[in-house]
């Protein structure tokens, strides 16, 4: 069921993906790449219950996963049920005190651009970072997702970072400590740190970190 595509040699990681027809075939953690690994969750999760969405995150956090980039209808519930479980008091995946497993939101981007950001720029809590030796895919629900994420997998010069579709319009601002926890908790930053109206945490060409405001990057096309 686990499909292995090329090895990143910018991340040094063993690409993987995997294909489900439904969120009840999600596999054991014995069954998923060794930890530990980046995971891209590709899932259409509306009108999906709470349960559900544990059933297929929970696995995953089981057999190592320390990044995930969450993508697809409502994926930003999905990435809040993921920082519920990782900070629940009954839980205990591993997680030291002093680390944290890194979740970020694409609710409003095309897939082919999370699975850049999946490719160049999922890079886990320093905790993680020397462990992590592994990218996993999962797409459920839609064997055209599941196609374009194995193509992208296997093709060697995809490996670029990700930017802001109109970066010479948009205000970008080096990223400054404070930050820094907005951009751990997904790349919204909903409390409003950095200004109004919100901002996102974007990478640059050259791999700094910025915010970008939100209005600079509406599609006017």
């Amino acid at each position: 069921m686990v499909r292995e595509h090329a090895f990143d040699s910018v991340l040094e990681r063993r690409l993987f993906s995997i294909s489900l027809e439904s969120a009840d075939q999600m596999p054991t953690p014995r069954d998923l790449p060794p930890r530990h690994f980046a995971c891209l969750l590709a899932w259409n999760a509306n009108g999906t219950t709470a349960d559900k969405i544990s059933s297929i995150i929970e696995p995953l956090l089981q057999a190592g996963a320390s990044y995930f980039v969450c993508w697809g209808p409502d994926c930003e519930r999905v990435h809040d049920t993921i920082d519920e479980i990782i900070s629940h008091p009954d839980t205990n995946f591993g997680v030291p005190p002093d680390s944290c497993i890194m979740t970020t939101c694409h609710d409003s981007e095309q897939l082919s651009d999370a699975l850049s950001f999946f490719l160049a720029n999922s890079c886990p809590d320093q905790h993680y970072q020397d462990s992590t030796r592994a990218g996993l895919a999962v797409s459920i629900g839609s064997p055209q997702w599941a196609a374009e994420i194995g193509a992208a997998l296997s093709v060697a010069f995809w490996r670029q970072p990700w930017v802001p579709r109109r970066p010479s319009a948009a205000c970008a601002t080096q990223l400054s400590a404070d930050l820094l926890e907005p951009m751990q908790q997904g790349l919204r930053t909903r409390e409003g740190r950095c200004c109004t109206p919100p901002c996102e945490i974007k990478h640059t060409l050259e791999g700094h970190l910025v915010h970008v405001h939100s209005s600079d990057l509406d599609d006017s096309a």
